[in-house]
Formats: structure tokens, C-alpha cells, sequence
């Protein structure tokens, strides 16, 4: 099994590198060392927990194989068979309907979103193999609003192995969209008619304003060197309320989206408020709902001319 660096700079952490630790100060050189074996023992429980873990995550492949079996055929009851006959095709706002139901996403959903959610097909989680993070991917049939025919919401998960075996979310990537014209649902169009004093011309300007969408969950988060101090604290937060988001649609949405679409799972939202998604409860729902369906997080859906202004000349 490899062992991570860290493991060598932790093993051969010297007494007086102990000594220098607040905590250890004024204590006997050869309780020291006691203490080292004490942590070589910690390292040698974290390598084994590290091992687990590494056995989950291929026990996960293993099981998510079976399991998307399962949901192919309910993608393909859901949209119905191309040669059917009946005059309702599947089943119609499937995916709509269950974004609704569901407590988090539909205050994430605004009116205006309905009407392109409407085409969502289908929703799936693919396990990442290059990090133990993991993507979702949106299916739309052809619509009015954007070009693409899968969005994609990828989290990139990192592991710090060091006196404990730790995971952090590194990063979240969004499909740019690329809307179609004058349909973008992430913006508000302002149009402003000028009078030029000289010509006597009229101008009409279009301001692009961020809104509030559902569609803001494709953008992409990530803290970088360049971020100032309390651009940070904002970022990490977003990338927290983002990932149990993530959370939420890889083990209760897609997994349960027939109960919810039925309304059976609304029954067990106090049980859920109790367990996996009490944390969003009280404020930290209303920043989710704030900041991921807002318009405050650096955008990588395509629209980007955010305030900028295009013009066309009118005669009077």
C-alpha cells in the first residue's frame, strides 16, 4: 500500500520538535518519547482507516454498477418507449415534479426555472475515479433555453492523510451553458432608451443583470491564491452549503425521486430534517437557497456579461 508523504515528515518528527509543541512543554525528554510511539501507533491506525476506506470506495463502484441498471430502466419508464402508442408518453414533469416536492431544491427553483426544467429527462451520479469526489449529470431534451443536452455538476474531493485520515472538497466545476438568445435565466434584461442631445437619435440599451436560478447551481467554486481574506470565508462557505447539496441529490433525490415524485417521501422529511440534512435547517438553508440559486458566486455558466450594455440606434 502506498504511503503518503506525510506519514514520513510525522514519523520522524524529532523530540525537540515535540518539545516545541505548546502542549508538550515541561514534559520529560523520555516521556517524549513515549509519546512518539504513541504516535506512530496513531499513523499506523490512520494507514489501516485509509486501507477502509480505499475498500468502501470499491465496494461503491461495485455496488453503483448494479444500481445503474436498475435506474436505466427507470430513465427509460420515465420518458417512454419511442414506439408506444398512448397518447401520454411516459411520464410527464417527472423530474419537475420531484425537484418540487423536495424541500431544498424547489426554494432553489425559481418561476421562471420551471419552464426549462420541464425538459430535464433525467438525473445521475457518476463516482469520480481520479479522486473520491463525484458528478452529477442533468439530461434535458432539445428546449428553447440553452443549446447543451447535458449539464454537468462535477466535486472534487482531496484527502489529507497525516495523524488523521481526512477528506475535503477541493473544488466544484459547472457546465458553461450556453443559452440560446434573449433566454438566459440567470439574468435579468433591462432595456434603457437614450436620447442623443446632438443627433436627436435614440439608442436602446440592454443591462444584464444577475438573478436568482436554479441554473446558478452550475457554477463552479473554488478558493485560489488570489482570493482575498474575506472573499474566502464567503467561498468556503458556498463550497459547503454547495457539497451538501451535491450530498443531497447523489443519496436522497436520485435514489428516492419515485417517492418524492409521488409524494410519499414528504412523510419522512422530519426524519431526513434529523439525520443527513439537518444542517440545513434554520439559516444555513436560507444561505443555500441565497448564495447557490443567487447571483454572488463567480459564474461559469456563459452568462458573463453581467451590467455590460449592448445598444441598437432607433430613428424617432
Amino acid at each position: 500500500m502506498h504511503i503518503p508523504h506525510t506519514y514520513t515528515h510525522i514519523h520522524k518528527l524529532t523530540v525537540e520538535e515535540m518539545i516545541s509543541q505548546t502542549c508538550l512543554l515541561g514534559i520529560p525528554p523520555i516521556v517524549l518519547k513515549r509519546v512518539d510511539e504513541l504516535r506512530k501507533l496513531q499513523i499506523e491506525t490512520t494507514l489501516l482507516e485509509h486501507e477502509l476506506q480505499e475498500k468502501i470506495r470499491n465496494l461503491q463502484f461495485q455496488y453503483a454498477n448494479k444500481v445503474q441498471v436498475i435506474l436505466e430502466k427507470r430513465s427509460k419508464i420515465v420518458k417512454g418507449n419511442e414506439k408506444q402508442e398512448e397518447e401520454t408518453k411516459g411520464i410527464p414533469l417527472f423530474w419537475l415534479k420531484v425537484l418540487l416536492h423536495h424541500p431544498i431544491t424547489r426554494n432553489l427553483i425559481q418561476e421562471h426555472d420551471e419552464f426549462a426544467l420541464k425538459y430535464l429527462d433525467d438525473i445521475q451520479v457518476e463516482l469520480l475515479k481520479k479522486d473520491p469526489g463525484f458528478s452529477l449529470h442533468f439530461f434535458f431534451s432539445p428546449n428553447p433555453y440553452f443549446e447543451n443536452k447535458t449539464l454537468i455538476k462535477v466535486y472534487h474531493l482531496s484527502e489529507e492523510i497525516g495523524l488523521t485520515h481526512n477528506l475535503f472538497l477541493e473544488k466544484t466545476e459547472g457546465t458553461k451553458i450556453f443559452w440560446k438568445k434573449d433566454k438566459d435565466l440567470c439574468v435579468d434584461i433591462e432595456e434603457i432608451t437614450k436620447r442623443n442631445v446632438s443627433t436627436g437619435k435614440c439608442k436602446t440599451y440592454r443591462k444584464y443583470k444577475p438573478c436568482k436560478s436554479f441554473f446558478n447551481f452550475f457554477n463552479g467554486r473554488q478558493i485560489t491564491e488570489f482570493d482575498r481574506e474575506n472573499e474566502i470565508f464567503e467561498i468556503q462557505t458556498q463550497l459547503e452549503a454547495d457539497f451538501e447539496l451535491g450530498n443531497i441529490f447523489k443519496d436522497t433525490i436520485i435514489p428516492l425521486a419515485v417517492l418524492y415524485f409521488s409524494g410519499e417521501a414528504l412523510s419522512l422529511e422530519d426524519i431526513l430534517s434529523n439525520s443527513s440534512e439537518s444542517s440545513f435547517s434554520g439559516s444555513n438553508t436560507n444561505y443555500l437557497v441565497n448564495s447557490l440559486s443567487g447571483s454572488g458566486s463567480r459564474s461559469s455558466s456563459g452568462s458573463d456579461q453581467y451590467y455590460s450594455y449592448s445598444s441598437k440606434s432607433e430613428n424617432d
